[in-house]
């Protein structure tokens, strides 16, 4: 009788032992799970804030297309277009451009 008892209580320390090790497991990879998923929730808001600053930049592309695109649709005259050329630093042919540097 002594012989049953102590291998009755050996398999129930191992059932017990593997039941253990399966909750333990479990536990691993929950936690593992919400670690993911809170780390892909933070990746997804910072997509989310980047995406909002480029589609900013997109429409404030758009409205200067349409601008430019307004300005050459439209009969613009010759003394605008030269001042405009000369603010970005070109000069018609054989012209002579002085930049005054004593204020600098």
């Amino acid at each position: 009788m002594r012989h049953t008892v102590k291998k009755s209580k050996r398999k129930n320390k191992q059932k017990n032992g593997r039941l253990l090790f399966a909750k333990i497991t479990v536990a691993a990879l929950v936690i593992y799970s919400i670690v993911t998923i809170i780390s892909l929730q933070i990746n997804i808001h910072s997509q989310e804030k980047q995406v909002s600053v480029l589609e900013g930049q997109v429409e404030e592309e758009t409205m200067k297309k349409e601008q430019l695109t307004q300005i050459v649709g439209d009969d613009i005259d010759e003394e605008y277009i030269i001042s405009e050329a000369q603010k970005n630093g070109y000069a018609a042919p054989n012209e002579r451009v002085f930049k005054d540097v004593a204020g600098q």
